[in-house]
């Protein structure tokens, strides 16, 4: 049963929107999400009859289940819908924008059960104390079937969610401005934390907003409300703001551009390779030869790949040689991955010594080096079968590859490429799991 409260935000949200105001400005979707505001409605009804209204408060217990979705459609269209959460971690602090919650693509029509999931659906889980989030549902009509490049999201899947734009995404895709939309607004309620345990996400994550809630954190009533002085009508509705640039370039950070290869030696090898690996995460990111990445980015094993002789057997290690930092790398370096008598550069079938380990950079101790270093074996290695699984810590510190590539005979690195990363809040959550067994 809904409380007073909630029936009041309902009939509000519909106020507003029947007053000619625009919900989507009004309430920052325009231009934190879109550049222009949907002229149709995307209709989201969720057990017992719970409805998006256009920034009406719901809990996420109510929205934990995937709703039924139609809007004003095309039955011989193809369209993409997603809903997404601009406030991640909260509207206050939106670092980790937007958090991907539900994508799919060449929906014919409405019908999303015979569209491309791309991102499995999952409730909004806003973390404890982060006030209010908006939660937008946008529908863009396609200009024909598309072969997305996206790797799809399991719904048990975090990674490759926070950071997501769909603004970016149409862009990439040519979808232009959404069709129809509609959002809702929702805070932490008892069944996050069971959410978050479906990702594997331990409730550490939401530690940093457990600190009492201000009128700042947790407004009253839904922000949309505060109506500005001069309403802007439907009649307005459009690209009311500069538009994002798709065919700009990403502009490349001062410490990006200035990094290459060549820093490596004498320092960390004797001869800086003259190739590059290449390196891929499921989260959308590459490691392009210094720039800054996250540890959330890169939890997961990266598709890599180098130039290679089918016939030959490869050696592949990941190091980070500034720990605990740069300035004091006392425990360097430390081994995130080792795998040996690679065929090609099928790293599926090589011995994985070390498995794969993400970046965990100690909090304040600035950007780390990630160095990906291939090396040609002159023949099969015997590392022995004992594998250091990806919880572990063991073996892996004041590991040396110069001290390594000597007692193997493995020569100069024939490719290479590195990453920057520093702590962010996936760290202490890793390390939580982490063990020295």
């Amino acid at each position: 049963m809904l409380n007073a409260a909630v029936l009041v935000v309902a009939a509000l949200s519909l106020n507003v929107a029947a007053a000619g105001e625009d919900p989507f400005v009004t309430a920052g979707i325009v231009p934190d999400v879109t550049d222009a505001s949907p002229s149709g409605k995307v209709e989201v009804v969720w057990e017992n009859n719970v409805k998006a209204l256009y920034g009406n408060e719901l809990t996420p217990t109510q929205v934990k289940a995937l709703p039924t979705v139609s809007w004003p459609a095309d039955d011989n269209a193809l369209y993409t819908l997603v809903m997404t959460d601009p406030d991640a971690p909260s509207r206050t602090n939106p670092k980790e924008r937007e958090f991907l919650h539900f994508l799919v693509g060449n929906v014919p029509g409405n019908d999303i059960s015979k569209g491309d999931t791309l991102a499995a659906y999952v409730g909004s889980g806003p973390p404890k104390n982060s006030g209010l989030h908006r939660y937008v549902w946008l529908a863009y009509k396609q200009p024909g079937r598309i072969n997305f490049d996206f790797t799809p999201i399991d719904a048990s899947t975090f990674a490759g969610r926070p950071k997501f734009s769909i603004r970016k995404f149409a862009c990439k895709n040519k979808l232009g401005s959404p069709v129809a939309g509609n959002f809702f607004q929702a805070q932490y309620d008892d069944y996050v934390p069971i959410l978050l345990a479906t990702m594997n996400v331990h409730e550490a994550l939401l530690k940093k907003h457990d600190a009492p809630r201000t009128e700042a954190t947790q407004p009253s009533a839904p922000s949309f409300l505060r109506i500005a002085s001069q309403p802007v009508s439907r009649a307005r509705r459009g690209p009311l703001f500069h538009p994002f640039d798709c065919t700009a370039s990403a502009p490349r950070t001062s410490r990006s551009s200035a990094r290459t290869m060549e820093e490596l030696a004498p320092a960390i090898v004797d001869v800086a390779p003259q190739k590059t690996v290449k390196v891929d995460y499921s989260t959308g990111v590459s490691a392009t030869v210094g720039n800054e990445l996250t540890p959330t980015q890169v939890q997961d094993e990266p598709t890599i790949s180098w130039e290679a002789e089918d016939d030959a057997l490869y050696f592949l290690a990941m190091i980070d040689p500034d720990a605990p930092s740069r300035q004091d790398p006392s425990v360097a370096e430390v081994i995130h991955w080792q795998v040996a008598n690679i065929p090609g550069n099928d790293v599926s079938r090589g011995d994985v010594k070390f498995e794969y380990r993400g970046s965990g950079a100690p909090k304040g101790t600035g950007l780390h080096r990630y160095i990906f270093l291939v090396f040609k074996q002159p023949g099969r290695l015997d590392l022995g079968s004992d594998r250091v699984v990806k919880r572990s810590r063991r073996g892996r510190l004041n590991w040396s590859l110069r001290k390594f590539a000597q007692e193997h005979k493995l020569g100069n690195p024939i490719a290479g490429n590195f990453f920057l990363a520093q702590w962010d809040e996936y760290v202490p959550i890793f390390s939580a799991m982490s063990t020295m067994e």
